[in-house]
């Protein structure tokens, strides 16, 4: 852009190695960033807290800048984050000095005695007046990115490559929707490749599944995965939480009630069953069911046939079931709250969902990726996490999984004030695994795994023992050794 009438400002300092700036003038300001002269410049790659005072504005407007190239006389500074609030202010301010000269203002090449609409030269767009301008200048700058891109290719790779983008990014000025629905289930792990593995596996294959997990690993998405890839994916997904909705209202809500059938039922209503006809019936928290509704929904998966509540007309209905639940189903049987002969209609195949702490590295990756996702969503521009943030990450335990990431990368966005985000920011109780030496941190973690190991047998250590790879002898030398009591080994984590 060609120089701007010269504005005032004033700077607050970040951090800086050197001595604080003095007052500067923009010598050329965009969107994107400013030219600056000051008698004292920062280093190079630093990061600084602008205050831009503008003429036309009662207030001023606080930046944070990156220095990207420094002078005798001034520097030039990246815009890294500003309020979206501001950025019509500093447009405002940009375009009433735009005029109408006859050289472009991005690149500075001749247009002549009628100004087009976009560059001949950049291919930049000059209707400043145009509401849609920042959509047309966004993808304007995206295309030129990808022909340079582009433009390193090889020769050998460039109309592959070209045919490929240009589909998404160019023709529809946008980058287009992930056509892999995997790309949800974000993991590079071993446990979740085999994930990604079995479910394009099940999806081929019309049979019922059961996925187990703890709380927040992401069962519906795995279920949604599967219908997806499947031949009914054209058809309902339909979800319920069996553990969300009153007992008394469950059996109704699955199956449908006819009119009359009771006390406010003025009208033939289908169930979910009905509604997911051709597609796929998701049973979240299916553990939760009374043995009032397991009873008629066994007696469907044996004929595919309903029966509305009040209603004496069999039914048949197409669909697939895929139930989830984050309990030992085998230990809810044996305390005779789910039938076994339902867990055997469920469970033809098992899909396991593992946690996030069993995840290693996924941790960061799905920490960047969420970043990206919600800072996008609140137009703030947040370039990552800091060091001290990334072992925050790496430490913590995770007990809601997925759920609770996403849940903590969302807090961490809207309390960034600046472009990384802090531990303040996550506000994330460590299990302090970076302050103790390798040996605490070791018997710590050790103690928990066989606590937890435990628990999930009901109390059995010579199972337990077997879970964990270790004789029963050496399981009760662990118990000893970590002060752990036998007998309140069912109730370790409640």
């Amino acid at each position: 852009m060609r120089s701007e009438p010269r504005v005032p400002f004033r700077c607050k300092i970040s951090f800086l190695i050197h001595d604080k700036l003095k007052s500067g003038v923009i010598a050329n300001l965009s969107l994107n960033g400013a030219l600056i002269n000051s008698e004292d410049c920062p280093p190079k790659d630093s990061l600084i807290d602008l205050t831009l005072t503008l003429p036309s504005l009662s207030h001023s407007i606080d930046v944070v800048a990156k220095v990207n190239r420094v002078k005798d006389d001034g520097f030039a500074a990246e815009f890294v984050s500003i309020e979206p609030a501001n950025i019509p202010y500093v447009w405002s301010l940009i375009q009433s000095r735009l005029g109408s000269g006859d050289s472009c203002s991005y690149c500075g090449g001749l247009l002549g005695d009628k100004i087009p609409l976009d560059c001949p030269h950049c291919g930049y767009p000059l209707n400043f007046d145009d509401p849609s301008y920042f959509e047309k200048r966004d993808a304007a700058v995206r295309k030129k990115d990808l022909l340079n891109f582009i433009s390193d290719l090889p020769d050998s790779h460039v109309n592959a490559v070209y045919g490929l983008i240009k589909k998404h990014v160019v023709e529809n000025n946008s980058y287009g929707e992930a056509e892999d629905e995997d790309e949800e289930m974000i993991g590079t792990c071993d446990k979740m490749k085999a994930v990604f593995h079995l479910i394009r596996k099940l999806a081929t294959v019309d049979v019922p599944v059961l996925i187990i997990g703890e709380t927040g690993t992401g069962k519906e998405i795995a279920a949604r995965a599967i219908h997806e890839r499947s031949c009914r994916r054209n058809s309902p997904f339909i979800p319920i939480n069996c553990g969300a909705i009153p007992k008394d209202l469950l059996e109704s809500e699955l199956f449908g009630h006819e009119k009359g059938a009771f006390t406010g039922a003025d009208k033939q209503v289908k169930g979910r069953i009905e509604y997911a006809a051709g597609g796929t019936l998701f049973l979240d928290e299916v553990g939760e069911l009374p043995l009032s509704v397991q009873v008629k929904l066994l007696r469907f998966l044996q004929d595919y046939k309903i029966e509305r509540v009040g209603g004496r007309n069999s039914i048949e209905v197409d669909l697939r079931v895929i139930a989830a639940t984050n309990r030992d189903l085998e230990k809810v049987i044996s305390e005779g709250r789910f039938r076994e002969d339902l867990y055997y209609r469920l469970d033809v195949v098992t899909l396991r969902m593992p946690s996030l702490r069993e995840r290693g590295d996924d941790i960061v990756i799905m920490a960047e990726a969420f970043l990206r996702q919600y800072a996008q969503k609140v137009e703030k521009r947040i370039r990552g996490f800091t060091r001290e943030a990334l072992a925050t990450l790496k430490a913590h335990h995770w007990p809601g999984n997925v759920r609770e990431l996403i849940n903590r990368i969302r807090r961490g966005v809207v309390m960034a004030e600046q472009c990384w985000i802090t531990p303040e920011n996550l506000e994330l109780k460590t299990r302090q695994s970076y302050q103790e030496g390798l040996r605490e941190t070791t018997n710590r973690f050790q103690c928990e795994l066989i606590k937890e190991t435990i628990y999930r047998y009901g109390g059995k250590i010579t199972e337990a023992a077997k879970a964990l790879k270790v004789s029963r002898s050496e399981m009760y030398y662990l118990l000893k050794k970590h002060k752990i009591d036998q007998k309140m080994c069912r109730n370790l984590l409640s």
